[in-house]
């Protein structure tokens, strides 16, 4: 399966957007990583394929008649962050604070293996981990996948990116099936929604999953109907995303709404206690059709997604796919000093994709090189899980049809060009030529890095000694948590040769040992980039992320100077 590197993005971006987080990292850098993480088959999609699929979980085949439904997981994940939000203070929100508070009774809920349902949600997203991407951003994420393997013929939840993540706990406050109406109405006006938003994310948030035996004994009793640990689904369709709670609990049939409606433990009704708050006004309203229910929950859901402490800079648009996109492009030289960018597009649907991809490079002052066309496109594998044996048996992803790549690879003879320009300018990126991380002269030892950066020799002085490598590299937040934070590590490059137009600085670069592994944590993935004082910092290369290409070629050269 192909995977991608980074885009060559630069400080093209520094004129339009936002300032760069703690990492360098812009806005629009992670809006295109989160949108190519959604095109390739076998990543994130892979762990709610299908939707009672459960994640590093039990066998598969299994995981629907244990209980474990990692879908649920992740909408149950977004309502726990988001809910101790205070609005009119600023604070709390979808911040990934949760990641720090899974042993709270609030919090409890135990799934496969004995790990806390937010630990491990959160390790499964770390297998993805990037410095792209926030744990929070994966946390929004992970609902829009889940609803879409649950309701695939639904429009997909709007998504935006740009959220940071918390260092600590938040607030506690998270309403308890015991609480009753007047203290689970505080907790949702602290987090800015009225009575009737507050039925509906509920309703919502419990037509898939289940209340577990093991974690609720005193909800769900002998009512269990699935399986070893004993989970009282909240309808009879709980591998699916539809309004057959609400309409079961208004008519009083099968579930009735179940185990947070009918358990015999009265004041653990909480559902019923919610619903009954407006006189069943809002849930009779959402169970008239299946798009009326869509209609209530998408909205709830991304008003849930996009409460964010007061501190947080702006979100990002509403993201998804673009029709068009690189999965992985990189400048290079060749052994003769010629400048070559190479990569793949990416494309989806549901209908039969072009055969190739029309493209041209953009100039200064708005020219173009002519146009280009693509290698012809590859379908790629997107039978995720096909053994998996769960109900509906093995299913197509992602969740946007197929997806077909298209290679590409040109040599860079005019030097003012700036830009590269899809077909006819559905998709477009800026390229800077001027400093880059060289893929075929760099090279990696377990941790360790030979970098090799080729810079304009027209950009240096004779007052510039050397290049600052920088690394980006995980690490274990603190050692109870599995939130993945990034610590950066820098290292000066000194001079190595000439080649072509640019000037090639070299420099070795070793992973500091993090306080806490992030290996443990599920994963995390590298990035190093390079910079020249504070004016021209190149894109961020790929050291081992996954996905990822790394940008690095293997050496088990222990001396990196006696590398190729």
């Amino acid at each position: 399966m192909l995977l991608f590197t980074i885009l060559t993005l630069s400080l093209h971006f520094r004129s339009s957007l936002c300032d760069p987080d703690a990492n360098n990292v812009y806005l629009a850098e992670k809006v295109l990583n989160i949108e190519r993480l959604m095109l390739i088959p076998g990543t994130i999609d892979f762990q709610v394929a299908t939707c009672a699929y459960t994640n590093l979980g039990p066998p598969p085949g299994e995981s629907a008649y244990a209980g474990d439904q990692t879908a649920a997981q992740w909408v149950r994940t977004v309502f726990h962050d988001f809910v101790t939000a205070n609005v009119t203070a600023g604070t709390g929100g979808l911040d990934a604070s949760v990641g720090f508070e899974s042993n709270r009774t609030e919090n409890a809920g135990t799934v496969f293996g004995d790990i806390n349902f937010i630990d491990q949600t959160i390790k499964g997203f770390n297998l993805f981990s990037s410095v792209f991407i926030s744990t929070s951003d994966f946390i929004a994420l992970g609902i829009t996948e889940a609803v879409l393997s649950c309701d695939p013929n639904s429009p997909m939840i709007q998504l935006r990116a740009g959220r940071i993540d918390a260092t600590a706990p938040g607030p506690s406050g998270v309403p308890g099936p015991t609480d009753g109406i007047t203290s689970q109405l505080a907790a949702f006006a602290r987090a800015g929604f009225t009575k009737a938003e507050m039925i509906t994310a509920v309703a919502c948030g419990h037509t898939i999953g289940g209340v577990h035996n093991g974690d609720f004994s005193q909800i769900v009793g002998t009512q269990a109907t699935i399986g070893t640990d004993d989970i009282d689904t909240f309808d009879d369709t709980p591998f699916v995303f539809d309004n057959i709670g609400v309409k079961n609990y208004l008519a009083g049939t099968l579930k009735a709404g179940g185990p947070l409606v009918t358990t015999t433990d009265a004041l653990a009704r909480s559902d019923l206690g919610i619903f009954t708050s407006d006189s069943n006004a809002t849930v009779t309203a959402m169970a008239t059709s299946q798009t009326s229910f869509e209609n209530a929950c998408f909205p709830i859901f991304e008003k849930m997604i996009n409460t964010v402490p007061g501190t947080n800079p702006l979100l990002s648009d509403p993201i998804g796919p673009r029709t068009f996109i690189t999965m992985d492009s990189r400048l290079d030289l060749t052994s003769t000093g010629v400048l070559t960018y190479s990569g793949f597009f990416g494309t989806y649907g549901k209908t039969a994709a072009p055969s190739t991809v029309t493209y041209e490079y953009g100039t200064v002052g708005g020219g173009n090189t002519g146009t280009k066309h693509s290698d012809s496109g590859v379908l790629q594998s997107n039978i995720i899980n096909s053994n998996a044996g769960v109900p509906g048996g093995a299913t197509k992803f992602p969740f946007f049809g197929n997806v077909t790549y298209y290679n590409f690879s040109d040599p860079i003879y005019t030097p003012t060009t700036n830009s590269l320009i899809v077909e006819g300018g559905i998709y477009s990126e800026p390229i800077n030529l001027d400093l880059f991380v060289v893929p075929s002269l760099s090279y990696q030892s377990g941790t360790s890095y030979l970098v090799r950066a080729a810079i304009l020799t027209s950009l240096l002085s004779s007052s510039v000694i050397h290049l600052n490598a920088t690394l980006y590299y995980p690490y274990g937040v603190t050692s109870y948590a599995y939130n993945v934070g990034y610590a950066q590590f820098t290292q000066p490059l000194s001079y190595f040769t000439k080649l072509g137009s640019y000037t090639i600085f070299s420099g070795t670069i070793i992973t500091p040992a993090p306080e806490f592994s992030a290996s443990s944590k599920g994963g995390g993935g590298s990035h190093i980039d390079v910079s020249l004082g504070t004016t021209l910092r190149s894109v961020k290369a790929n050291a081992g992320a996954t996905p990822g290409v790394n940008v690095f070629i293997p050496c088990s050269t222990s001396d990196f100077p006696n590398c190729p």
